[in-house]
């Protein structure tokens, strides 16, 4: 599945470097994410060649490099992006890049995919190691095989995988919505709320600041609070946190006009990247092991699909909450505060169902 990911991933990046209309560059999009796999396969395998030992690791190590790429790939796509213009003393004059402006990015990315494509050829094996295969210990061993529709079957009925798949979407959710947000709100104007700025860098800082901050956090801490505490309990604890961590971001406006605006930002920013890091961190892992090791597949793949579902609302509807807010004049907290006060409330829902679940488990 990796290879066949990769493969359509290179095609569909080539392709995107000749879209020359919006309903080309749809299509063309619409087939990469259809074709596209890597992401289900990737955590199936990790969970396939990992055990309680190193699964931790493992997948810290996968939210480690996805957040390195989200730093690195838009800095780098924006750099690259109509090369006549950022680099005349190159490019000036290359009608081929006049006529297809994005296919520099385009073309880096295809050989990213290739390599890609290189490294799932020559060192991805078909089989795990047998020590890979312990399992925990309250789930059945046999190992079996089973139809879409009796995988399904399962996974519905599982209490435990379907309270993880809630968190994950409300998690997903929640930072879609807050990445919208944050971009509406601080280019608000200053008496309705908002920091009013002009400059597009100012909100990539902050996103930028929030990765980074996440990165360090992951390597250096996760692993050993995972092992201390569990999955369950790290989750909760990150649920709890970021319930009202995601309030700061608003209340930072009444910082504005003081030196105080931006330490106040970077902090606030910096703890909210850690909860979504932490959170996403512990529900992925979390999906490997409530279900058996042979449903591990297709409960990554129905998860990523619900969760890419519900997640596409994110903008969509903080974008709406968010401009409601400010035409209708209410005061707080139905005032610029509104969109991330709901938020806050599925942030604790999400908490509630997971503590009483887990506790139920336990029990």
């Amino acid at each position: 599945m990796l290879i066949v990911g990769s493969v359509c991933n290179a095609i569909g990046t080539l392709s995107f470097a000749f879209v020359t209309n919006y309903p080309m560059a749809v299509i063309v999009r619409l087939f990469t994410g259809f074709t596209n796999a890597n992401a289900v396969a990737s955590r199936s395998l990790l969970a396939d060649f990992t055990d309680k030992t190193n699964r931790t690791q493992a997948f810290t190590y996968l939210n480690v490099f996805s957040i390195l790429g989200s730093i690195v790939g838009p800095f780098l796509g924006g750099m690259l992006a109509e090369p006549q213009k950022r680099f005349p003393g190159v490019f000036a004059g290359v009608s081929f890049f006049e006529d297809f402006p994005f296919s520099l990015p385009c073309f880096t990315t295809l050989i990213l995919s290739l390599l890609g494509l290189y490294l799932a050829i020559f060192y991805v094996y078909d089989e795990p190691p047998k020590s890979s295969q312990a399992h925990s210990p309250l789930l059945p061993s046999t190992p079996t095989s089973y139809s879409f529709c009796e995988s399904l079957r399962l996974l519905k009925g599982n209490s435990a995988y379907l309270t993880v798949v809630f968190a994950w979407c409300v998690t997903g959710l929640v930072l879609a919505m807050t990445t919208e947000l944050t971009a509406l709100w601080g280019k608000s104007a200053v008496d309705h709320g908002g920091l009013g700025w002009e400059e597009e860098y100012k909100i990539g800082l902050l996103f930028a600041w929030g990765s980074l901050v996440l990165l360090l956090f992951l390597i250096v801490f996760l692993r050993k609070l995972i092992d201390r505490c569990g999955c369950p309990k790290v989750l909760q604890m990150f649920q709890l946190i970021a319930t009202p961590t995601v309030l700061g971001l608003p209340a930072c406006h009444l910082l504005y006009g003081t030196w105080l605006l931006w330490p106040g930002l970077m902090a606030v920013t910096g703890l909210w990247g850690i909860c979504m890091g932490v959170m996403l961190t512990a529900v992925q892992l979390g999906i490997n092991a409530v279900v058996q090791p042979e449903l591990v597949g297709s409960a990554n793949g129905l998860a990523l699909s619900i969760v890419a579902l519900v997640r596409s609302l994110g903008p969509l509807t903080a974008g709406a909450i968010f401009g409601w807010s400010l035409n209708t004049g209410l005061g707080f907290p139905f005032n610029y505060y509104f969109a991330y006060f709901l938020e806050a409330i599925l942030l604790f829902l999400s908490f509630l169902v997971v503590h009483c679940s887990f506790r139920i488990s336990v029990k």
